[in-house]
């Protein structure tokens, strides 16, 4: 353990994804607030989500079962969730907040890529991701 101190860990490359949402900041944070509703625009297809208290939710996807947990209500609008495939794996975190945009809100995410993947996984991941926030963008200004 001694032998570590001072050395850092590589740093994974990081992207940073932002999208406006023409809505204000109190009704997309009460929207995304709700881990019920991310069936509405994340995983497009059937899903499926059950609560298992404390924050988890096991989510039945296209791409095969997730265990989510997501933040708690807080006042810096920060909406970072994480995912596991099984319970007791290592989580994924998935950096997610939102800011006021004058009337409308400011939204951003981070993506950290996984160990293992490889360059393509990775592009595809955000390819897919992004494709969900675009999703995500409309139905708020849609149908919010």
């Amino acid at each position: 353990m001694l032998e570590n101190r001072g050395k850092m860990e590589p740093m994974a490359p990081a992207r940073v994804v932002s999208f406006s949402i023409g809505k204000p900041l109190h009704e997309v944070y009460e929207f995304l607030l709700r881990p019920e509703n991310f069936a509405k625009w994340a995983f497009v297809g059937d899903t499926r989500m059950t609560n298992l208290g404390d924050g988890d939710w096991a989510v039945e996807t296209s791409v095969g079962p997730r265990i989510l947990h997501f933040a708690a209500r807080n006042a810096s609008f920060v909406l970072t969730h994480t995912a596991r495939i099984q319970p007791g794996d290592a989580p994924s975190v998935i950096p997610m907040r939102l800011m006021a945009n004058g009337d409308g809100t400011e939204m951003t995410y981070v993506f950290l890529p996984r160990p293992n993947l490889s360059d393509a996984e990775w592009v595809s991941m955000i390819e897919w991701v992004t494709a969900d926030l675009g999703a995500l963008k409309s139905y708020l200004e849609n149908e919010l």
